[in-house]
């Protein structure tokens, strides 16, 4: 018994309105299909579907410069991305191919920034099946692979993706499982001696904590240092973050700023409108870091760490974020501007700095109680004027979009240690 996939040369099977998709016609003699005995299995991934029995209804396949037997039938049309791998297993009757990666996103947007069309582009040519999974793309099967891209922390929490990722989960690898909040990260850090001396100081505001609870802890850290921050632990892209200080100690008159305001407060009303702050949400309270400066412009540190081909962790990109002049917050949705960290940094400095950030990826990987182990971890490092670092935020979605095709048209780093991790951990569910 055979099986045939009939195509053209896969540049010619490209569908023009959609040059990442080509459609497989899958053929099988129509004298095998008599039987029950005979019936094959179509497997994609973990998925498998048994064909539909009554051929006869399925319109023939009839294409310019293709000639077919008239004892072959169309089983399965699939628009699939095109440079896909299959093999058959006899024994099993089954067609199998793979693997097959599906990237849950928050919707088209997303699938056509510069990020996602390089990663489609690189895992067609490396044999993976990518697909988007979001509102806007089609139905797949379920995959060998699940890569969690979903960049809010409310659509991951909604009923209607919950009700997704739970049925995906159960029988693929996912990875990028969840969010981690600043609670979590602080706690990872304060447990492991290998990275805690990089921890900045910290205390946790609970929801709903009362003025007595928070009084003590606030008014004694004010006492001692001059520049604090009030974060939610629950943000990013700098929102909601409020900068503390002093601007007349003696009269106890502090100064409030966040990324658009700017107030004058004394400390007792300052204690009560935190205390109304967490009436909607838990807050982080943590000791500022007098960032170094380049050229008196105040930057940190984002390592993207990542998985390669062997499953081991490594630093595929090394970036610094310098804040607009006068400016406390580095981040590139308040203005910040991303140049590569040797552009500021010397040798000496950059290996310090991937040190801290591989110790960290290694650290939450032993700490983390999600069932499939992390891929990729964005984190983010203070550099002191004293050139001391410290751990400012392990993010477990780390944002790509900063990422370009080089100059040169290579694929960057980043993009191939995806791919190669997405077949590293299909070739470990094999064995």
């Amino acid at each position: 018994m055979t099986v045939v996939i009939l195509h053209t040369d896969w540049n010619d099977a490209f569908t023009p309105n959609e040059p990442d998709i080509a459609t497989i016609f899958i053929y099988l003699p129509v004298q095998y299909h008599r039987t029950s005995n005979s019936v094959w299995h179509f497997q994609i991934g973990k998925w498998k579907m048994r064909p539909v029995v009554n051929f006869m209804n399925i319109p023939r396949f009839s294409q310019p410069k293709m000639t077919l037997p008239s004892e072959w039938k169309l089983i399965l049309p699939l628009d699939l991305p095109g440079a896909i791998r299959f093999r058959i297993d006899l024994k099993k009757r089954t067609l199998i191919g793979g693997p097959w990666t599906t990237v849950f996103s928050e919707g088209a947007k997303i699938e056509k920034t510069d990020y996602a069309k390089m990663l489609a582009t690189n895992a067609k040519k490396k044999g993976i099946i990518l697909n988007w999974a979001s509102k806007s793309s089609h139905i797949s099967p379920f995959s060998n692979i699940i890569y969690n891209r979903v960049g809010r922390r409310s659509i991951e929490k909604s009923e209607e993706f919950q009700k997704d990722w739970s049925m995906h989960n159960q029988s693929a690898h996912c990875f990028n499982y969840s969010f981690l909040d600043k609670q979590v990260t602080d706690q990872f850090i304060q447990n492991d001696p290998t990275i805690s001396r990089f921890r900045i100081p910290t205390d946790f505001l609970p929801w709903r904590n009362r003025l007595p609870n928070i009084r003590d802890t606030v008014v004694s850290s004010l006492q001692h240092q001059d520049v604090h921050f009030f974060k939610p632990i629950e943000g990013s892209g700098g929102h909601g973050i409020w900068r503390i200080t002093y601007s007349n100690r003696a009269d106890s008159m502090l100064t409030l700023e966040s990324s658009t305001q700017k107030r004058h407060m004394h400390q007792n009303d300052f204690l009560q409108w935190m205390v109304n702050k967490l009436k909607l949400k838990a807050y982080i309270w943590q000791r500022g870091i007098t960032l170094a400066t380049h050229g008196n412009q105040r930057f940190d540190v984002r390592a993207l760490v990542q998985k390669n081909k062997h499953g081991q962790w490594t630093v595929s990109s090394l970036v610094v974020r310098i804040a607009p002049y006068h400016a406390w917050l580095c981040n590139q949705q308040q203005g910040a501007i991303v140049q590569p960290a040797n552009s500021i940094c010397d040798e000496s400095l950059i290996s310090k700095l991937k040190k801290v950030a591989l110790l960290t990826a290694t650290s939450f990987q032993r700490q983390i109680s999600w069932p499939y182990p992390p891929g990729e971890f964005g984190i983010d490092l203070f550099v002191d004027q004293n050139e001391m670092i410290w751990i400012a935020e392990v993010n477990s979605k780390p944002s790509k979009q900063f990422l370009k095709t080089k100059s040169d048209g290579k694929i960057p780093k980043s993009i191939e240690l995806m791919t190669d991790y997405f077949i590293y951990v299909h070739e470990r569910q094999k064995e």
